[in-house]
């Protein structure tokens, strides 16, 4: 190329490998100053840029990639813009002089690495000093040994993100003395010896998220004091932090303020002028924290003001200025607060759900914001462990001088045998309970004064194993006239409890009945008015449960059904009644259940149906009208399972039939009516001696077949022509042909045959498109001697596909050994003309010979794909071509004459 007069070059950039192209540079490009595209430097042998030192200019990116000497870039003097990226990922790479005339950069400039470590002996980026701005993102991350950032003196502007992260080594930030904007977010985070953020001295204005966070060293943040417009949230999260000065400038904060897990933080000093937050404050974690003083100009915020885990906050009087919340107010588990002075101003028609919770010292609460949202609540109250005066909405409405006829909206906890024992006196005209209710305490026996409630509007828990259940409750007498509860019913941790029968007039829930880790229940019996279930069915680990006595007249559960580790339960007939699962049907370690009588009217499962681990299920009778499944089918470590019997009537498993580890399965003939399948996986399955059954299914997803030693054949799989993704057998001991497989045209992933000892042939295989064919393994087969099939032999002739071929017989032991093998078998010539070359296979100059051809003929070359690559005119008997600059592969080699036409295999190495 020459260029003499030019001063751009290499629009499509270029790409330095060795010291060499870098040496001949100004030889080669003559003239040129500015190369257009991008720049990647790389390669175990360049070790300067000298002969770069004529380019003033990149027009794309600029990249300093690995080299494997010391790097010396002081050849890039001259340059002073880059249009693109300046990227610098280099371990042997020491300072960045070299650099020193750069101006901008129209990219972002990432020193380091956003996933590993680089830079390793990178301890200066001196070399920068000159540049004034970045157009993009200026990111300086997992830098080892980088120590300060001195080098960026004159930079004033960011057109992107400032990042500066995971930089084990950085104590300082000096650098940035000059940086007055960030026109995106700022973020600087896990840099464990940073101890201050002295060089934002400038900074007045960030265009997105500030984050300040996991800097285990940062005491202080006071050198942001000109800092005075964010657009986005601001989250300071640092372990060692000890006041928010610096952040005086702030009136306004467009989104989130979230302070958190700051254990040494004891004010909040700093956020003097902050005015408003467009969302979400949230004061969290904070273990030292005693006052709120330093938000007293606070007046509106548009989103949750959650204080929670504050264990020294006395006080919240710093939110004295607050007007309006336009959220939710969350005060929770500040164990020293005892008093909510301080919110009085709040508009209580702003805030929407109120939750006081587990502040045990807090017993003033009754200033008038929150007396106001009691009495009139705009959405749920949630109240409870507290301080007396505090502990419940009664306790509060009471000290507020008024009444609640009932609970307002929101979860309702009885924590103790007292709770529910006041509650005919708290409330006695209560019959309706707008929210959830919570019983669950250590000593609570009886709920009898529970029983003039007759509708819970949200959801009812009985044992809560956060509460520690219900250890002493034994029935559930005092329920006995609810007849609808409006969201679920879960029932838990109650070790006495053997039954429902205080809730037989329930004719109704909304959502989920979860039923789990009671000790005692052998039955449900009290829920015979119960006829759906809007969500889940979850029954788990109750051991002594036999029966799902009580659920005779369930007819559909609209998400999941799950019945797990529940050993004793050896009967489903109570679901009878039952024809559909909107999701999924989970039956697991459920030792006893011998089969699934009691299904016989499941005709769909919308999603997954899984049977596990049920040691004593011999078949699947009882499933016998199921016809679809939405999603995948699997049935795995049943050990005493022989079949799929039940399953006859299935015509649709939308997703994968998954068999595993069933050890005494022989026989899946009761899939004979199957036709969709969307994939197939067999496991473990020793005893398993044919597929037949599957003899209605043409077309499936990937077919994975490991493991099962009782395979001789593929017997069932006779009628398959379509693989939509990958056909995978691997170690099936007894698997000695797959010619069941003769009828398949496509796979359209990967075929991989590892490890089946008798398998001889690839025969079955033959009438496979190779080109749908992503990677062909076949290796560790040790008796497998013909892989000359047809698709096979093309695939391999095929420009880069990839392989592995090893491990098998010797005529498959290779890729160069199967196609030899290919060339065998050629259709024999006509004794009227003779074809012959040599070598074959061959890596260059081909010798052929040509008999009774009369006159001139012509020689052509074509690959698999039919394409032609090569030909010529032939006079005489003999001729030679050179296909050594072809690909490796198969190719068809053709004579034609007047009158006659000779093929041959030829295999280019």
């Amino acid at each position: 190329m020459n260029l003499v007069d030019a001063q751009g070059c290499l629009p499509e950039g270029v790409t330095f490998t060795t010291q060499e192209q870098i040496d001949h540079f100004q030889t080669d490009y003559p003239g040129c100053t500015e190369i257009e595209g991008n720049v990647l430097i790389h390669g175990q042998d360049v070790s300067n840029l000298d002969g770069l030192s004529v380019l003033t200019a990149i027009g794309g990116e600029l990249f300093i990639y690995t080299t494997g000497l010391p790097l010396n870039i002081s050849g890039l003097m001259n340059l002073t813009t880059i249009g693109g990226n300046l990227i610098v990922q280099n371990n042997s790479l020491t300072k960045l002089s070299g650099l020193d005339h750069l101006v901008s950069v129209g990219g972002n400039v990432l020193i380091g690495s956003t996933t590993i470590e680089s830079n390793l002996a990178l301890t200066s980026i001196a070399g920068l000093n000159n540049l004034v701005s970045v157009g993009g993102d200026l990111q300086i991350s997992l830098n080892v040994v980088l120590v300060n950032l001195n080098g960026l003196n004159r930079l004033t502007s960011i057109g992107g993100v400032l990042n500066i992260s995971r930089n084990w080594s950085l104590s300082g930030i000096e650098g940035l003395q000059r940086l007055s904007q960030i026109c995106e977010a700022m973020t600087i985070e896990w840099n464990p010896v940073l101890a201050s953020l002295n060089g934002l001295d400038s900074l007045s204005s960030v265009g997105g998220n500030v984050w300040l966070k996991d800097n285990v060293n940062l005491a202080g943040i006071g050198s942001l004091q000109h800092l005075s417009s964010i657009e986005g949230n601001l989250l300071i999260r640092n372990t060692a932090i000890t006041s928010l000065n610096g952040l005086q400038g702030l009136q306004h904060i467009p989104g989130y303020l979230f302070i958190e897990s700051n254990p040494d933080l004891a004010t909040l000093n700093g956020l003097n002028h902050l005015q408003s937050v467009g969302a979400d404050v949230w004061i969290n974690n904070n273990n030292s924290l005693m006052f709120t003083e330093g938000l007293e100009t606070l007046n509106i915020i548009d989103g949750t003001l959650m204080v929670v885990y504050n264990p020294l906050l006395g006080s919240l009087s710093g939110f004295s200025g607050m007007n309006s919340i336009n959220g939710d107010l969350y005060v929770g588990y500040n164990t020293s607060l005892t008093s909510l002075s301080g919110l009085d101003n709040v508009n209580p028609a702003s805030v929407m759900n109120l939750s006081i919770i587990g502040n045990s010292s807090l017993t003033v609460c009754n200033i008038s914001s929150i007396c106001t949202i009691l009495a009139a609540p705009s959405g749920n109250i949630t109240i409870f462990n507290n301080g007396s005066g505090c502990d419940s909405p009664a306790e509060l409405a009471e000290s507020c001088g008024f009444s609640l006829p009932c609970p307002p909206a929101g979860a309702i906890m009885f924590l103790s045998q007292t709770d529910l024992d006041s509650f005919q006196m708290t409330y006695p005209q209560c019959s309706h309970i707008q929210g959830s209710v919570t019983i669950s305490g250590a000593d609570i026996t009886n709920l009898s004064r529970l029983n003039q409630l007759t509708t819970i509007s949200g959801n009812l828990v009985i044992g809560d194993v956060m509460f520690g259940g219900n250890p002493l409750l034994s029935d559930l007498d005092g329920l006995q006239n609810i007849a609808a509860i409006g969201g679920s019913l879960r029932v838990e941790s109650n070790d006495l409890l053997q039954d429902f029968s205080g809730l037989h007039n329930l004719a109704s829930i909304k959502s989920s009945l979860y039923v789990g880790d009671n000790a005692s229940l052998i039955s449900f019996a009290g829920l015979e008015h119960l006829t759906s279930i809007p969500g889940d069915l979850n029954v788990f680990i109750n051991p002594a449960l036999e029966t799902l006595e009580g659920l005779e007249n369930v007819t559909e559960v609209a998400w999941s059904l799950s019945l797990a580790q529940n050993g004793n339960l050896s009967d489903l007939t109570a679901l009878h009644n039952l024809s559909v699962t909107g999701k999924n049907l989970l039956i697991a370690s459920c030792g006893a259940l011998t089969s699934l009588n009691g299904l016989d009217n499941l005709g769909r499962v919308g999603e997954d149906l899984e049977i596990s681990a049920c040691a004593a299920m011999t078949s699947l009778n009882g499933l016998d009208s199921l016809t679809e499944v939405g999603g995948q089918v699997r049935i795995q470590d049943n050990f005493a399972l022989k079949n799929l019997d039940g399953l006859n009537n299935l015509g649709v498993i939308q997703d994968e039939l998954l068999l595993t580890r069933n050890y005494q399965m022989d026989s899946i003939t009761a899939l004979g009516n199957l036709r969709i399948l969307g994939g197939l996986g067999l496991s473990e399955n020793p005893e398993l001696k044919s597929l037949t059954g599957l003899e209605k299914v043409i077309a499936t997803g990937t077919i994975n077949i490991s493991g099962c030693n009782g395979l001789a054949g593929l017997e069932g799989l006779d009628n398959l022509t379509t693989i939509n993704d990958d056909l995978i057998l691997t170690n099936n001991d007894g698997l000695e042909r797959i010619t069941e497989l003769g009828k398949v045209e496509l796979v359209s992933g990967l075929i991989r045959l590892n490890g089946n000892k008798l398998l001889t042939s690839l025969s079955g295989l033959n009438n496979i498109q190779p080109a749908t064919l992503t990677e062909l393994y076949l290796y560790e087969n040790p008796s497998l001697s013909e892989c000359e099939v047809q698709s096979i032999c093309d695939y391999l002739g095929m420009v880069d596909k990839y392989y592995q071929i090893y491990g098998n017989a010797e005529a498959c032991s290779s890729r160069e050994k199967v196609m030899q093998a290919c060339t065998i078998g050629i259709p024999d010539i006509p004794a009227s003309g003779t074809l012959r070359f040599s070598p074959n296979p061959s890596r260059g100059i081909v010798f052929v010979e040509i008999s009774e051809v009369p006159g001139s003929y012509t020689l052509t070359l074509s690959d698999v794909s039919g394409r032609q690559v090569l030909s010529k005119t032939v006079n005489g008997t003999s001729t030679t071509i050179d296909p050594g600059y072809l690909p490796a592969g198969l190719y068809f080699l053709t004579v034609t004459g007047n009158t006659n036409v000779r093929t041959g295999k030829l295999i280019k190495l």
